[in-house]
């Protein structure tokens, strides 16, 4: 019997989709709840990690293992006569048609639900282009707007800019949830980087 037969019998195959197509699933899963959880950003990624590190196990579970009437066996324990992995792998086609329709629909869903509309930044950063402040519409503002600008790397180390960046980012995105305060977006306050500009400009 050739190798490929073999892993077609042993239901290899159909464990590699399934493992697929379930993995996808849960990583649509993760990129919906995670953000509203509060996770940060490297959690997603773990999970994705976790993922791929686990495909090979499955399918080395799969070419050992065949799941019999009688629970888990060794493949070579169990008598061909009496195995059943057509009837498995007739159960796994199903679960495997099942994911893919509740993932076509997740996609779905997700490209016709219109977007969350991201916090209006101010009057300035809108109607200029990045970095040029019209000093008669920044007057204009309430007295609830801020911007933060970039912080600066006094390190001496440049592979630590990211370091000073993620402070920036991190410190708006808090701004933005607090209820009441414009914030000035990312990409006016970041015009400012490494610019000497007067303060009051």
């Amino acid at each position: 019997m050739s190798l490929f037969n073999e892993l077609r019998r042993r239901n290899v195959f159909r464990i590699a989709l399934l493992y697929v197509v379930a993995g996808w699933v849960v990583l649509q899963i993760a990129d919906v709840l995670f953000d509203p959880l509060g996770l940060p950003e490297w959690t997603f990624r773990l999970v994705l990690g976790l993922l791929l590190l686990g495909f090979p196990f499955a399918l080395i579970l799969a070419w050992v293992f065949e799941l019999t009437p009688d629970g888990l066996k060794r493949e070579r324990d169990v008598d061909r006569s009496r195995s059943v992995t057509q009837q498995t792998g007739r159960k796994m086609n199903l679960v495997i048609a099942i994911l893919l329709v509740v993932a076509i629909a997740g996609l779905a869903l997700d490209r016709l639900l219109p977007e969350p509309s991201a916090p209006p930044e101010s009057p300035v950063s809108e109607q200029l282009p990045a970095g040029e402040w019209d000093i008669a519409k920044a007057e204009s503002l309430p007295d609830n707007s801020i911007a933060v600008l970039p912080f600066l790397n006094m390190s001496g180390d440049p592979d630590n800019e990211y370091f000073s960046d993620g402070l920036t980012e991190e410190l708006l995105n808090t701004l933005v949830r607090i209820g009441g305060l414009k914030v000035t977006g990312r990409t006016s306050s970041f015009a400012f980087k490494g610019r000497n500009q007067d303060l009051r400009e």
